[in-house]
């Protein structure tokens, strides 16, 4: 079924590589490349003869006065990160009224990582559902 062997033809791929074909784009690469860079260097002598260009009118944009348009930066950005900061610690370590109408009450998280210790999650269901038997009764 396989074709039998000639004498004298190859049946392989020839293993040498066109020796000729990549010298030439080899020359062609170096002389792209020198091109490129001539006329890079004869552009920035140019620019560098020419000078700087001569101011014009003042731009529109340049005329306006006041503060800019609604969103503004922020000028002091540290400043503000702290009082933040400040702010989230102390609403993490103080008491505080959440809601007084409903007698919702912020407890500092350390106080609270001790009453969950000593009482386990079970006492944190037990008073919703308090609450929910007595707002179903009246």
């Amino acid at each position: 079924m396989t074709e039998p062997e000639r004498k004298g033809e190859q049946a392989h791929e020839p293993l040498s590589t066109n020796v000729r074909g990549v010298v030439l784009f080899a020359i062609g690469l170096a002389v792209l490349i020198a091109g490129v860079l001539g006329l890079m260097r004869a552009t920035s002598a140019w620019l560098t003869a020419a000078g700087p260009p001569e101011p014009g009118p003042p731009q529109p944009i340049y005329e306006r006065a006041g503060a800019p348009p609604e969103p503004r930066l922020n000028p002091d950005q540290a400043a503000d990160l702290k009082q933040l900061k400040a702010r989230e610690l102390r609403i993490l370590h103080e008491y505080g009224w959440i809601d007084r109408d409903q007698k919702i009450v912020r407890v500092p998280v350390e106080r609270a990582a001790e009453r969950l210790a000593a009482q386990g999650f079970e006492a944190l269901a037990r008073p919703a559902a308090k609450d929910r038997h007595a707002a179903d009764s009246q």
